[in-house]
């Protein structure tokens, strides 16, 4: 618990750093920037021209549309990001931002089952490999909205929705090549990256092509200890050798200023090949220089075309895909049969998604999403062991319609109830006809409430059906040899045939999700977001993979365990089960911050952050809401710059006045002091004014700049989030005649040692002027495996202890270093970029009742690759 508190204590030891109060920072204009211009009116309530420069505005409205290609409707994104904190992050792609975003885009409905659901430029995309390969100097913007948002676009309320923004004119050929080394340094990784995006007026084409491939790392050259089979170590693989190679083609056009489509293409080819041990005579003893080798081949192509429009208000989206995934497994031995496993999977399908205003009330429109869709699965599998052939063809039709209503009961925007703040209701459901199972519903009700602008208070119950998968049921059978299993009941590790697949005996499952949730956005405080969700999920016929063998498992599945004659278990059938029931309950709470510091970039004139002064983390303007009277009340604007572009007119050349007294503030621009940073390594040595206290805060500099603060914002951006998850209940019924096991105290379902009750994850970036790196990682508490109290003789309790695990991201931007780029013109449009996963190689340590380290638990089998390097250059042209 210790390394935990140290976490926490350093969280609170952080956030005064962000509460203090910020110091002046110097400012200095670099170059300017372009921007596109979001339209912001400022209307004085007295004519201009009776307002002096000596004289006080009675009030000031600044009216701010969200920027173009954000969520319709009313959602507010939980945290925005610009392309200055985008640059910060050193990501090369939409999948690495994506990536880059750690906890901020996590669930807190408790479930935690699937990604968060990705939009382009507000709009739905038929895959996520659709996006995931474009350049990230391409993404204007980030958006992060609640999982309520989900709703609208068709999807279930248990995912958050990210909104990636596109830039309305970028071209650019990149390059990236890696190299990286693991498993101290036996296993060798290169990887050669090409993409080409051109975005314009009439849509945008982009081509990503990717190979790559790694050496093999086996048992031995790891350290690995077998008891059993000494020799066998050297015969058996921890990493496989793998070879791998992709290609994406995606085009989209525009037609007129209200639909497009676009047409996707993707071919993938993954190859591996792993040593399984030595093979085994009939005697049962390993025979020398028999190894058992597998060999795998995946190949996946995919073909999509999404079409986007609007109609009346209504934004849709049709969307019809084919999907096909080939899968080829051999195993084989000198002393038995070629074991193989072949399957086909085949997904056609199409999807009609539309929202969009119904009806005004007095708090404003209800609005309405509905999608209906259709898919076909296609799973025709072959196995092959002993000679003995088992065929599987399995198909599944599925029709689904999902529609969800949002009622608004109050409003500010309108004048309705404003005092009540905003408040809304939302009811959704679906009902999918499955021609294997039938009929399958669900649906839920929701409250989301903002009492006050900066506090969103949301509570949604959500009951549903779902069926097991296709792979799920029919996967081919596949016996994998020597599997290390630790046997609670003698104690020991041994090798057994570990058999997996498909199971057509699933049940579909039924799930009961309540959460509460509230997020606080502090407006004196601009980047810091604070978090809190509570969840209670509960479910019934719970399909899930095979638990780990320990005693109740065995005594509640006899036939999944084979044992000889001497009791050593032998054999263990994984392919998955329904549990009877399972509960959990799950508290998780934390905070984001960011902030800028150094120089103005693009240091431009006008108000509050200049043209297109919205900085990174902060989060957009609320449009102008009016009182019961029909004046716009200053009051009810959310005290934050306007977004991209984003300018302020009517108050004066070179001043900008405050909402609330309409005093006029200084937007004088000054020169650097001596010693003060102009660009990176400036002054006289030390952090530039402002990296931790200075440049901060609403018409502070910080974000973009205050008065007279330019695009861009600055030159130098820090940020941090921690997230706590607490377990307070996590337990599961096996079968209708067993007790209930409690996952926290000892019980097991997983070789991970039973349900951790504590987990934190934490994200942090520095950057400055080309240079940055980011940390992340997240600290697990430990747990137990007591099996001892089943009763069985000789059985043996595990104890698991905490894990905290570091990764680095490292990155020198070389078009920030002007002097670097003029002595070597190459480096333009370069840059150089660290990855280090596992920083301090850790690993789980495990030991059991008598302190010692059970052979299935060596440190090398739990961390096979260890501490992971690599390297790359990427450039631009």
């Amino acid at each position: 618990m210790s390394i935990r508190l140290a976490l926490l204590s350093s969280a609170a030891a952080l956030l005064p750093l962000g509460f203090s109060t910020p110091l002046l920072a110097q400012t200095a204009q670099i170059q300017p920037a372009k921007t596109t211009a979001v339209p912001v009116t400022v209307q004085p309530i007295d004519p201009p021209s009776a307002v002096q420069d000596d004289q006080p505005v009675e009030e000031i409205v600044v009216r701010a549309q969200r920027g173009p290609n954000s969520v319709p409707g009313d959602a507010v994104p939980e945290t925005t990001l610009d392309t200055v904190e985008i640059t910060a992050l050193g990501a090369s792609n939409v999948a690495e931002v994506l990536a880059a975003l750690g906890p901020r885009a996590g669930s807190g409905r408790g479930r935690g089952s699937g990604p968060p659901v990705i939009l382009l430029n507000g709009r739905r995309i038929g895959s996520f490999r659709e996006v995931q390969g474009l350049a990230s100097e391409a993404i204007l913007r980030v958006e992060v909205f609640p999982e309520s948002t989900a709703l609208q676009y068709g999807y279930s309320a248990d995912q958050r929705v990210i909104n990636f923004i596109l830039k309305d004119k970028f071209r650019a050929i990149t390059t990236e090549i890696t190299a990286g080394t693991a498993a101290e340094g036996e296993q060798s990784r290169g990887e050669l990256e090409l993409g080409v995006l051109n975005i314009g007026a009439k849509g945008r084409l982009s081509i990503n092509g990717e190979v790559s491939s790694q050496n093999s790392v086996t048992e031995a050259e790891r350290g690995v200890r077998r008891a059993a089979s000494p020799a066998s170590s050297a015969f058996r693989t921890l990493l496989p050798e793998t070879s791998a190679a992709e290609l994406g083609i995606s085009y989209n056009r525009n037609f007129g200023k209200s639909m497009g489509a676009t047409f996707d293409l993707r071919f993938d080819s993954n190859e591996s090949q792993s040593l399984l041990g030595l093979a085994l005579s009939p005697t049962g003893l390993p025979v020398a220089n028999a190894p058992i080798e597998r060999n795998s081949k995946v190949d996946t192509s995919r073909a999509a075309v999404t079409v986007n429009g609007t109609t009346a208000g209504w934004q849709w989206t049709a969307t019809g895909s084919a999907d096909q995934t080939k899968s080829d497994t051999k195993t084989l031995s000198a002393l038995t049969q070629p074991q193989t496993a072949n399957s086909t999977a085949s997904v056609f399908e199409a999807i009609y998604n539309t929202t969009g205003p119904l009806i005004d009330v007095p708090a404003g429109p209800i609005r309405g999403s509905f999608r209906l869709g259709y898919q076909d699965r296609q799973l025709d599998s072959e196995s092959t062991r002993n000679g003995l052939v088992t065929l599987t063809n399995l198909s599944r039709g599925d029709v689904t319609a999902r529609g969800n209503l949002s009622v608004p009961v109050t409003s500010r925007r309108s004048g309705f109830g404003e005092k009540f703040g905003d408040l809304s209701l939302s009811v959704n459901g679906f009902y999918t006809d499955l021609s294997d199972f039938g009929g399958l519903q669900g649906g839920g009700l929701g409250v989301n409430w903002s009492p006050i602008t900066t506090v969103r208070l949301s509570v949604a119950y959500d009951a549903s059906e779902a069926a097991p998968s296709i792979q799920q049921l029919g996967n081919p059978v596949l016996v994998t040899p020597g599997s290390a299993v630790f046997d609670f009941q003698s104690g020991q590790t041994v090798l057994v045939n570990r058999t997996s697949g498909g199971n057509s005996s699933l049940k579909a499952e039924s799930r009961a999700d309540t959460t509460f949730s509230v997020n606080y956005s502090p407006a004196k405080f601009e980047g810091l977001d604070l978090t809190l969700s509570y969840a209670i999920n509960t479910s019934e016929d719970t399909v899930a993979s095979f638990p780990l063998l320990t005693p109740a498992l065995e005594a509640a599945y006899p036939r999944r365990f084979e044992r000889n004659s001497a009791g050593v278990l032998t054999g263990i059938d994984q392919r998955p089960i329904n549990y009877d029931s399972a509960d959990s309950t799950i508290l998780r709470y934390g905070f984001s911050f960011s902030k800028g510091f150094g120089p103005q970039i693009g240091r431009g004139p006008g108000g509050p952050g200049g043209p297109g002064g919205f900085g990174g983390g902060q989060r957009p303007p609320v449009p102008a809401t009016t009182s019961a009277n029909g004046q716009a009340s200053p009051a009810n604007q959310r005290p934050s710059r306007p977004q991209e572009g984003g300018a302020v007119t009517g108050a004066g050349a070179g001043q900008a006045r405050t909402p609330t007294t309409g005093q006029a503030s200084p937007a004088t621009s000054q020169r650097p002091a001596a010693g003060s940073p102009v660009g990176f390594g400036g002054g006289r040595g030390g952090p530039p004014p402002g990296v931790f206290f200075g440049g901060g805060g609403f018409g502070g500099g910080g974000f973009g700049g205050g008065p007279g603060g330019g695009p861009g914002g600055q030159a130098g951006r820090w940020s941090i989030s921690i997230f706590h998850s607490i377990k307070l209940e996590d337990t599961i019924v096996l079968a209708p005649n067993l007790p209930k096991l409690d996952l926290l105290e000892g019980a097991a379902v997983d070789d991970g040692g039973g349900s951790r009750r504590h987990t934190v994850e934490f994200n942090g970036g520095w950057s400055y002027m080309g240079i940055g790196f980011r940390a992340f990682g997240e600290w697990r508490g430990e747990s137990k495996i007591i099996a001892s109290a089943s009763g069985v003789p000789g059985a043996t309790d595990l104890y698991f202890d905490d894990q905290l695990t570091f990764n680095l991201r490292g990155f020198l931007n070389f078009e920030a270093r002007p002097q670097w780029v003029k002595k070597a013109p190459f480096l333009k449009g370069s840059r150089l970029i660290l990855r280090v996963d596992n920083l301090t190689d850790s690993a789980q340590t495990v030991r059991n009742s008598a302190g010692n380290t059970p052979e299935a638990y060596q440190k090398a089998l739990l961390a096979p690759r260890g501490r992971s390097v690599e390297l790359s250059f990427r450039k631009q042209f």
